[in-house]
């Protein structure tokens, strides 16, 4: 009888080293899973507020978008305000045809230029042309033609 009476002792007292084991791990396990709940908590929470931030951040955006577009619709507004007051009737008078309405300051500067240079062509070909003239008119007579064509400071 004290054989089986020990046999059950070493069997109970295995089933109660088992069942401590299974407890000690079931304990981690639950404290495992207690932390995984407080990290999905925290993420939670951190979610919400970034939520929210990203929400707030979206509302801004559409306010300034708003405020962008009523700035462009009043520049356009201005903008043809402007341009009709920028040519004067003196201008309209001196371009009635409107060909110098469209050009950019760098290129009417050029087209003034370039009138400019085709008036001193023009010019410095009648100085030749009257030279000539002068010459025939005075065929017998010595003419002194010696630095005429330069220009004079």
């Amino acid at each position: 009888e004290r054989d089986a009476a020990l046999a059950k002792l070493k069997e109970v007292s295995s089933q109660l080293s088992s069942s401590q084991a299974a407890f000690t791990e079931y304990q981690k396990q639950y404290a495992l899973q207690l932390e995984v709940q407080e990290s999905l908590k925290s993420a939670q929470a951190k979610l919400e507020e970034v939520t929210k931030e990203r929400d707030a951040s979206l509302a801004r955006v559409k306010e300034l978008e708003g405020q962008i577009r009523e700035l462009e619709l009043k520049l356009e507004e201005r903008s043809k305000q402007v341009v009709p007051e920028v040519v004067d009737e003196e201008e309209k008078n001196a371009d009635p045809a409107g060909v110098y309405a469209a050009f950019s300051r760098a290129r009417l500067v050029q087209a003034i230029m370039e009138l400019n240079d085709s008036m001193i062509d023009a010019a410095s070909s009648q100085f030749i042309n009257v030279v000539e003239q002068l010459k025939i008119l005075n065929a017998g007579k010595d003419l002194t033609l010696e630095g005429m064509d330069e220009d004079k400071a």
